[in-house]
């Protein structure tokens, strides 16, 4: 007769706890996102998790959804992974999430749907305990999340008076990059951008922002806008080279986001223009690619590590019970990277930020 190798024994957190020499409620507070007024160490947390990972402990899941009654997932309601912005999005936030207990459950619209109610509700069917969302303009979605839902919902971009916020200041961004291109001796610049960004909050507030510092050095700015979607790099191309083929009006360009400045450098080249000795190139988002073109890219950097941790921190203080704070609205600081796509001999590939004071916090009373 066969026998079968007994199973080896699942771990414990008591065996973590044990092999890392804390506390099993220190434990946890670190690897399940216990509740508790334990203050942990950098150190003391890494110890933990290394021992977790090498023991091999998983959190029984099953165990803390009935305890908490909670399913220990939160949503993600962005644009399309494609994006690398989005991407890094995603990545953070389920990072953040994961150090406090909680797993990421995401929708993220590549064009499935027609307005986000699609995404929340696609949320809300898997039963998240809260939601995340990104907002750039007036939506049925968001509509709905303001007038109150069956869970707590953060916005990212688009501050809100009704539920938690969390913004950049995009005007602020575009007036630097602005400043930054009449700086290095440009004076004919213009906003490069898809048509459909201008319909959206920071898409309107990056334009105007833009123009405004541009007019009050004395100089005329230039719109180009062109028939595109936000993140479609190979129509930002075709657009810049068909600029550049039948318009001279410009030595620097602002672009909306780092994918069509890509887009706009490539398309530039091909019509026989130098990036930045014809052209100077701004982008905006700092996305991780940006840094390692042949030219690396000048670009208003998005705070996106500080952005992510903050709303998944006002989520998760909106979970806690009897808590009944009024909504906060969090706006980040921007800063400038500047690159070589707008320094001709730039002595090192980013040579210098410009930086803001990190944040304002204010509280809707």
């Amino acid at each position: 007769m066969e026998h079968k190798a007994p199973e080896p024994k699942r771990t414990t957190l008591r065996n973590v706890a044990a092999e890392a020499g804390v506390h099993v409620a220190t434990a946890a507070v670190i690897l399940n996102g216990a509740r508790s007024s334990t203050v942990v160490s950098p150190g003391t947390r890494q110890r933990v998790l290394d021992v977790a990972a090498r023991l091999g402990y998983r959190a029984n899941r099953a165990a803390q959804t009935l305890r908490r009654q909670r399913s220990m997932t939160i949503g993600l309601a962005a644009g399309p992974v494609q994006n690398p912005f989005f991407a890094e999005m995603a990545t953070l936030c389920e990072s953040f999430l994961l150090d406090s207990g909680y797993e990421l459950v995401m929708a993220m619209d590549a064009g499935r749907y027609l307005d986000d109610k699609a995404l929340l509700e696609t949320l809300r069917a898997r039963g998240v305990d809260g939601i995340i969302m990104w907002s750039e303009r007036e939506t049925e979605g968001r509509r709905l999340a303001e007038k109150g839902f069956d869970c707590p919902v953060v916005f990212f971009g688009y501050p809100s008076e009704s539920v938690d916020s969390v913004t950049a200041d995009f005007g602020l961004g575009a007036q630097m990059a602005a400043e930054h291109l009449v700086d290095i001796g440009r004076r004919r610049v213009g906003y490069f951008c898809p048509s459909e960004s201008l319909a959206l909050w920071s898409g309107n507030l990056r334009l105007q922002r833009f123009c405004d510092t541009i007019r009050a050095h004395g100089i005329h700015p230039a719109v180009f806008p062109y028939e595109g979607r936000l993140g479609d790099v190979s129509r930002a191309r075709e657009a810049a080279e068909t600029l550049a083929r039948t318009s001279d009006t410009f030595d620097g360009l602002l672009c909306f986001n780092d994918l069509v400045a890509i887009g706009a450098m490539m398309g530039l080249r091909r019509a026989g223009l130098r990036v930045p000795d014809d052209v100077a190139v701004i982008g905006f988002d700092d996305v991780p690619m940006a840094s390692q073109l042949d030219t690396p890219l000048t670009t208003v950097d998005l705070p996106l590590v500080e952005i992510c941790q903050t709303a998944v921190s006002l989520l998760l203080r909106r979970l806690e019970p009897n808590y009944f704070d009024p909504p906060h609205i969090v706006r980040t600081a921007p800063s400038i990277i500047a690159r070589a796509s707008t320094l001709e001999n730039p002595s090192h590939p980013e040579s210098f930020t410009v930086q803001t004071p990190s944040r304002i916090s204010e509280r809707n009373t």
